[in-house]
């Protein structure tokens, strides 16, 4: 490629906002995150990096990280008090001015080989809506050992899929969290906020993200670094921790449900696909998280009784979440369910 070329490419890229929502995470972990933006971030144009502080118990710790962020545009927002996720990406998203928006938790990183061809993406194509795959980390793999693993060729060509976002949720999975996109700030007009003082708040705004999306672009790029620890808002199980999930994850099947009267076609498709995916999901984590049939049965009731599992499934969802479906369509099939769970649970403990 010639020098013109590169320069054309190089005004091709758009301007990229990054958010970073923190809550008491450790100064190395951000540290690490915020590096990994930069060096990702290179090849950019212009670009800025949000920090929400939200309301950590010790900030100077957040302001000395960013402080060592030398020579890059970097903003510094403080909640006062702790006020959640969807406060802190919502205060982001008002306050960002670039053209793309891509949400990064603080405890985790971007490859920045795999984004910077992510941003290629972006330019080429314009997508309102670029995806790409996750993979879980942890703290005992290096990253160099993790960079090793990943393939630099993907089978099939980067982008696997063009098309709306409607037609593409009507027929595969969505990865729930938000920070597995990479989007235009305009898609989100006026109306699509995260909701507030909800758990699982991605699972409704990644949808509605793609209802809205005229122009989708799915990739094959792992480009983003998860970082499992104990104590993460999934992960933890205790007894109100796991009703706030549910009664939170029945609000938003229930909100999609009900969303989906208003459309037709294939984004009435699509919302309706993704409640009853998203009630499936619900009552495994119960199975997972209850080990008492009492509470079980009781969880199950609840979104019986919410005609949760009325919704049927379309041919196109995977094997594994119709027969699911089906088999726990009633209270003697989800009972079989959990009644085996709990068993290969216990088995695998035992050995």
């Amino acid at each position: 490629m010639g020098q013109n070329d590169q320069s054309k490419t190089l005004k091709k890229i758009p301007s990229i906002s990054f958010i970073v929502p923190v809550y008491n995470v450790e100064e190395c972990l951000l540290y690490r995150c915020l590096t990994s933006i930069v060096r990702s971030a290179t090849v950019l144009p212009d670009y800025e990096i949000i920090v929400v502080d939200d309301g950590s118990s010790s900030s100077s710790s957040v302001a000395h990280v960013v402080n060592r962020m030398e020579n890059v545009p970097i903003r510094l927002v403080r909640n006062e008090t702790n006020q959640g996720l969807s406060t802190s990406r919502n205060t982001a998203i008002e306050l960002s001015e670039k053209d793309y928006l891509q949400f990064v938790d603080a405890d985790d990183y971007l490859f920045s080989d795999a984004e910077q061809q992510l941003f290629d993406v972006c330019a080429w194509t314009r997508a309102e809506v670029v995806t790409f795959r996750m993979m879980p980390v942890s703290s005992e793999v290096s990253e160099e050992k993790i960079l090793d693993s990943i393939p630099t060729s993907q089978p099939g060509g980067i982008i696997v899929f063009e098309g709306t976002g409607a037609d593409y949720a009507a027929r595969h999975n969505l990865c729930a969290a938000a920070c597995a996109y990479i989007f235009q700030k305009s898609v989100l007009k006026d109306n699509l906020r995260f909701t507030l003082d909800i758990l699982r708040e991605d699972e409704e705004f990644t949808t509605l993200l793609f209802l809205q999306a005229q122009h989708v672009a799915v990739t094959s790029l792992i480009c983003y670094a998860y970082y499992q620890r104990n104590g993460s808002i999934m992960q933890n199980r205790s007894a109100e921790h796991v009703q706030r999930l549910l009664d939170d994850g029945m609000l938003t099947a229930l909100k999609l449900s009900s969303l989906a009267c208003r459309y037709q076609g294939v984004q009435s498709a699509m919302l309706r696909r993704k409640s009853a995916l998203l009630a499936c999901d619900l009552l495994f984590n119960m199975m997972q998280w209850q080990s008492v049939y009492a509470d079980f049965k009781k969880s199950y009731l609840r979104m019986r009784d919410r005609n949760l599992f009325s919704i049927r499934l379309p041919k196109s969802t995977d094997v594994k979440h119709r027969m699911f479906h089906s088999l726990c369509s009633s209270v003697c099939g989800a009972t079989m369910c959990w009644a085996i769970y709990r068993l290969c649970y216990f088995l695998r403990r035992r050995l």
